[in-house]
């Protein structure tokens, strides 16, 4: 199966998924993370809800955190939400991004910071 112009132009920007398995009709963009809120959490805190804020997260949508896939709800093509507890790892930053499962996209990372108590 051959990609048209217009599919190779949007696989060479990253707008989109192209695999030659999929029908060529169908196309996905790709998610976008903007913002965390809370964007901070207290090491050892009880868990508490993240709201995460962005676009095209598709309705198998998962959160991943700092490599590791920790679920979350879709609550729209444009909000999920994870209930997260930072836990006694240490203080620093995680890695949040969103992962529509389906297709295999990964959006762009936003960090939580994560303060010592």
């Amino acid at each position: 199966m051959s990609m048209s112009m217009d599919e190779v132009r949007r696989a060479q920007l990253g707008l989109g998924y192209y695999d030659a398995s999929y029908d060529p009709s169908v196309w996905t963009p790709d998610p976008t993370l903007a913002t965390l809120a809370p964007n901070t959490r207290v090491q050892n805190s009880a868990a508490a809800t993240i709201t995460l804020t962005g676009t095209n997260f598709a309705t198998d949508a998962v959160v991943v955190v700092d490599g590791v896939v920790a679920g979350g709800t879709r609550v729209s093509a444009t909000s999920m939400t994870l209930s997260y507890a930072p836990g006694p790892i240490g203080s620093g930053s995680r890695a949040f991004k969103v992962r529509n499962v389906s297709v295999n996209e990964d959006s762009n990372v936003v960090n939580l910071t994560v303060t010592a108590t």
